[in-house]
């Protein structure tokens, strides 16, 4: 385990080296977007909570949470939230992640000028102690410097009940406003 933490946080350093953006970490009072029409925006105390160095934000529509962004410089974090660095026969470094069924690759985007990974992911809205991945998710990670990183993870929809939560693109606007924000170019 030690190995593959090693490997992430080698691979977010590098990462930063490529991106401009990545020359400073967000200051304390930065972990702000702009709340998208009908969600709000709370501070998140139980994930924060649960490691050190953490900040969230969870969004709710209609009194219902549909999904976190957290900055975070835990090791412990992505263990838990399944973000690991591959290496393909390419020799190129990759993000995977994790969900509680299988794993996804992490394709980069940029967003004002930072790399951002993201998947489309199988999930489990009903925190239940039976994993029942009858969800869609949409899971993103961001590093920036000083082996800090912002990830997400948003309920995009329910198949069993045929319930939308939030569309992918509110998602990337969500992104786009934390960016911006954040300091990267807009």
């Amino acid at each position: 385990m030690k190995q593959l933490s090693n490997r992430l946080t080698a691979l977010v350093a590098l990462s930063c080296l490529s991106a401009p953006a990545c020359s400073s970490t967000p200051k304390d009072n930065e972990l702000s977007v702009r709340s998208p029409k009908g969600i709000t925006v709370t501070a998140d105390g139980p994930i924060a909570r649960n490691y050190p160095q953490t900040k969230c934000l969870d969004f709710q529509r209609k009194n219902k949470s549909i999904g976190f962004l957290c900055f975070s410089s835990s090791e412990q974090f992505i263990t838990d939230f399944g973000i690991a660095a591959t290496a393909s026969p390419d020799a190129q470094g990759h993000l995977q992640v994790t969900s509680g069924m299988s794993t996804y690759e992490l394709k980069p985007i940029i967003i004002n000028g930072r790399t951002l990974f993201t998947a489309e992911v199988d999930c489990d809205d009903r925190d239940a102690a039976l994993y029942r991945a009858t969800s869609a998710c949409h899971v993103a990670f961001m590093p920036v410097a000083n082996a800090h990183f912002f990830y997400s993870n948003f309920i995009l929809s329910n198949g069993a009940t045929s319930t939308s939560w939030v569309d992918e693109r509110t998602v990337m606007d969500i992104w786009k406003s934390l960016a911006s924000a954040t300091g990267g170019h807009g």
